[in-house]
């Protein structure tokens, strides 16, 4: 099960390392102390098109919605991702037109579809999980499995708040 992913405890007072479970995290807390589950969606914001006039695959990872389905976005190749290009994805369920090349050499995308931008995004796109990340998870990341451990310390005399980001 997955609270019995390992945790890595690091003292601040001795300077010591012990090696437990998740299920242990609750061992950690003090009377008082308020426990902040973090409720993020991350946006599956990295999704390859396919170019009209040749083929080439082109990585997106959208980085700021400007509204009118405008997308400021990285590219990569970039130089496959020029002014007036046009990609689908998806067999066609989403249409690409690069607009602009703005700072950084990123690209300002105009995206045209039918329905739900971000039902669209569920369905073509990918967790944009750096490197570092391919290889570990974060039990926190999903804090809902971990129900059972979570519910009895609203009767041990700890606060419980969430931090929501979309």
């Amino acid at each position: 099960p997955r609270d019995h992913s390992r945790m890595m405890v690091l003292s601040r007072k001795n300077n010591s390392i012990e090696h437990k479970h998740f299920y242990d995290f609750i061992d950690y807390l003090n009377p008082g102390d308020c426990l902040i589950l973090n409720d993020t969606r991350v946006l599956p914001a990295r999704m390859y098109g396919v170019k009209k006039d040749t083929g080439a695959i082109v990585e997106f990872l959208l980085l700021n919605n400007l509204g009118n389905d405008r997308w400021e976005t990285i590219t990569g190749p970039g130089k496959k991702a020029k002014v007036d290009a046009e990609f689908t994805f998806g067999d066609g369920i989403l249409k690409a037109e690069v607009l602009e090349v703005v700072e950084e050499g990123n690209r300002l995308i105009h995206f045209e579809y039918e329905g739900i931008f971000e039902e669209i995004l569920d369905q073509l796109g990918q967790m944009p999980l750096p490197p570092c990340f391919q290889a570990i998870f974060c039990p926190l990341a999903a804090f809902h499995y971990i129900f059972p451990l979570i519910f009895p310390i609203k009767f041990l005399n700890y606060r419980i708040t969430y931090s929501f980001f979309l």
